[in-house]
């Protein structure tokens, strides 16, 4: 299996963390990596990033199911905390 790339969420100064499918060592993981210009100009992986098990991919989407609706200020089950305060654009 090829890496792919499913997500790019861009980060200032040109950077961006990429979610990708792919596999290592036989186990198939989503990656999310930043990354960076590197020399050269060619977006290079930093050290920064985690790989998540894929018998882990149902709680992180429960997880962030959760943060969309407290982002939105909407209850979301098991949250005990008020609903984010989003930063206002200017």
């Amino acid at each position: 299996m090829t890496n792919r790339v499913l997500a790019r969420i861009s980060r200032p100064r040109g950077k961006e963390v990429r979610l990708t499918l792919g596999e290592y060592k036989g186990q198939i993981s989503l990656r999310l990596q930043a990354y960076h210009f590197g020399k050269g100009g060619q977006m290079r992986p930093s050290k920064q990033g985690f790989t998540i098990p894929l018998d882990s991919v149902d709680d992180l989407i429960d997880g962030l199911t959760k943060a969309r609706r407290l982002i939105h200020g909407q209850p979301a089950p098991d949250a005990s905390s008020a609903p984010v305060q989003r930063k206002q654009s200017v």
